[in-house]
């Protein structure tokens, strides 16, 4: 056998041992019938009466263990008055404003509508030429916006806005169905 299998099998054994050796002798924390140092002892020396306090411990430990058995929670008898983690500030009162140190609310300005045919020109001047290629007569045109290569054929769509209607090395038309024109772009530069 191999090496590692050897010393697999070994270490499966030593668990297999453990664990029955666990199973047959589980293990029980030992349990006292009276505690040695316990405030109720010095007072049960004095007063004699030490198999009475003895007997009222033992008694309430079992209630205690029987309870967490049982599954229910002690009840605790201190509650947390004040979180130390998270400081609480006081509330301070807001000043009441004076009519006049109120300011008069600013109409929004937002931007003014456009004309579809400076946004369609706006759109397409984002675009470079950065080449063609042609082959049994069809013209591919690669465009370039930003960083993105799109490869143009006729009948694409640019963007899904602008279709495609006719490439030539010189010039490229597309459809703009936003203001219903063909739009006549030239190449040549």
């Amino acid at each position: 056998m191999d090496r590692k299998k050897v010393i697999l099998l070994i270490l499966v054994l030593l668990f297999g041992i453990s664990l029955t050796y666990r199973l047959m002798n589980p293990y029980k924390q030992p349990r006292v019938t009276h505690l040695k140092y316990s405030p109720t002892s010095q007072a049960g020396r004095k007063q004699n009466s030490k198999s009475n306090a003895t007997h009222d411990v033992v008694s309430c430990e079992s209630a205690l263990y029987l309870l967490t058995l049982l599954g229910e929670p002690p009840v605790h008898q201190v509650k947390v008055i004040k979180n130390p983690f998270f400081r609480t500030q006081p509330k301070k009162e807001a000043p009441r404003p004076d009519d006049k140190n109120i300011p008069k609310p600013i109409p929004p300005t937002g931007p003014k509508p456009q004309d579809p045919k400076e946004k369609v020109k706006r759109d397409l001047s984002r675009f470079r030429v950065f080449g063609f290629f042609e082959s049994n007569g069809k013209v591919t045109l690669f465009l370039e916006k930003d960083k993105n290569i799109l490869i143009i054929r006729e009948g694409d769509w640019i963007e899904g806005r602008y279709r495609v209607i006719d490439i030539t090395t010189s010039a490229l038309r597309l459809k703009a169905p936003e203001i219903g024109e063909e739009i006549h772009i030239d190449l040549s530069d």
